[in-house]
């Protein structure tokens, strides 16, 4: 990507920045924004760059299929949301990507702060994970410590957290606390069985030998079967989850397990106020291990 002198391509190069390269976002001018790299300062496309930001408004902000007040709702981002601005359309909206969802939000809803705002020239919005236990993000080591995890993966968690919206108080308190009681706060990141049971399980997509062991239950609410494992691969634009259990089970453990929270409308659910008896029916099928799961959902009650 060039840094450029001025907002536009008719002005001259400052600067050539690598896909992935740092920069501090320090102003904008129309669909521009001005930014330092490595000492230079300059105007940089923003359809290149990705700035993270929080949302600040009260009842939450809408997402909008188009920039324009008139368009269509495509979501309700809570205030206080982690988003992704993609693009500064103009000096009112921006383009931005909230967990699964892209859309237009206005822009006097999300604050920057343009002396330290940090952003990554990038041509994709690919990203990668690090199975380290330090993060930036909403969840931290100390939070996790308290519900009482001493094995877990804190970028993915909180990378799984942002992409499928896991952001409000009440979506947060039931996701950890049913994983916490699924995995046994993290113990086991997969299924203790051979799998052997689910061997040529076609309402599995298990319909090639050895199927049954390598597609077993994977993350903390446990990724089952060839034809899920599959879907969670489209899903995230990364094929090696069909190497199996292994894969998933230290890569993905938390996304994995929000992946099913999302197809599965659980947001929706905790929105409505679901009671933990409720959101355990529809992890479990049943109420298996209520009692313990109401405990873990009590105790993050007064951490998240």
């Amino acid at each position: 990507m060039n840094l450029r002198s001025g907002p536009s391509t008719s002005y001259s190069k400052v600067a050539g920045i690598p896909n992935g390269g740092k920069v501090s976002v320090t102003g904008s001018s129309s669909d521009w924004w001005k930014v330092t790299y490595q000492g230079k300062s300059g105007y940089v496309s923003s359809q290149y760059v990705e700035v993270p930001a929080k949302v600040k408004a009260n009842g939450g902000l809408n997402m909008r299929s188009s920039a324009s007040t008139s368009s269509s709702r495509v979501t309700l981002i809570p205030n206080g949301a982690s988003v992704t601005i993609t693009k500064r359309v103009n000096d009112n909206w921006y383009k931005v990507r909230y967990g699964s969802y892209n859309g237009y939000c206005a822009s006097q809803y999300i604050p920057l702060s343009t002396d330290s705002s940090s952003s990554s020239s990038s041509s994709s919005s690919s990203s990668s994970s690090s199975s380290s236990s330090s993060s930036k993000g909403p969840i931290t080591d100390s939070q996790m410590k308290k519900m009482g995890w001493t094995n877990y993966n804190l970028n993915d968690l909180n990378s799984c957290v942002s992409k499928f919206s896991i952001t409000t108080s009440p979506r947060l308190r039931h996701f950890i606390s049913q994983c916490s009681h699924e995995s046994a706060c993290g113990r086991y990141t997969k299924e203790i069985a051979s799998g052997k049971a689910y061997e040529g399980r076609a309402s599995l997509g298990n319909t090639q030998p050895g199927d049954g062991p390598r597609f077993k239950g994977a993350g903390y609410i446990q990724l089952t079967g060839r034809y899920n494992y599959q879907k969670l691969a489209n899903y995230l634009g990364d094929q090696k989850v069909m190497q199996g259990v292994d894969y998933v089970a230290s890569k993905y453990p938390w996304t994995s397990a929000g992946y099913w929270w999302h197809m599965n409308k659980m947001n929706a659910l905790c929105d409505q106020g679901a009671s933990v008896k409720q959101v355990t029916k529809r992890v479990n099928g049943g109420y298996n291990g209520l009692e313990a799961r109401t405990k873990y959902y009590n105790k993050a009650c007064g951490i998240f």
